[in-house]
């Protein structure tokens, strides 16, 4: 299939699996966009326009996340030989595969009886368990 400018495309189907191997590594979109010498936005439009191209892309995405994942077990356990630098790996979790840290914070046990509560004993009731919050966190 040709291109809309009338060059040829790079796409064929032997790059699914390439692709598949490379996320396998941990590699991200980019990574992958720069194997091919493509660019992120031909990646997606590829898996727009061919079918075995996404479900790639899906699965991928997949065994990219589980490599790091294994490399985050490994450094939370002590497994890994090399150290793993945490803020690093927690700062591409985050980023590529929209990780979040969640916190729970029971309020209920810590509030009072609000309606016995002037206005100004409610604000600084709020204050302070706002701050005690933000010191858990």
């Amino acid at each position: 299939m040709a291109h809309a400018g009338g060059r040829p495309t790079k796409y064929n189907k032997k790059l699914c699996e390439k692709a598949l191997k490379l996320f396998e590594k941990g590699f991200s979109i980019v990574q992958v966009a720069a194997e091919f010498n493509v660019s992120k936005d031909t990646i997606f439009e590829w898996a727009k326009v061919h079918p075995e191209f996404s479900d790639s892309l899906a699965k991928g995405k997949a065994k990219a996340e589980a490599f790091w994942e294994t490399i985050l077990q490994g450094g939370a356990s002590g497994a890994n030989e090399q150290p793993v630098n945490q803020g690093l790996l927690s700062l591409i979790m985050k980023c590529r595969y929209h990780w979040t840290e969640t916190k729970d914070i029971n309020l209920n046990a810590a509030v009072d009886d609000v309606t016995s509560l002037t206005p100004e004993d409610r604000k600084r009731r709020i204050a302070e368990l706002m701050q005690k919050a933000n010191v858990q966190s």
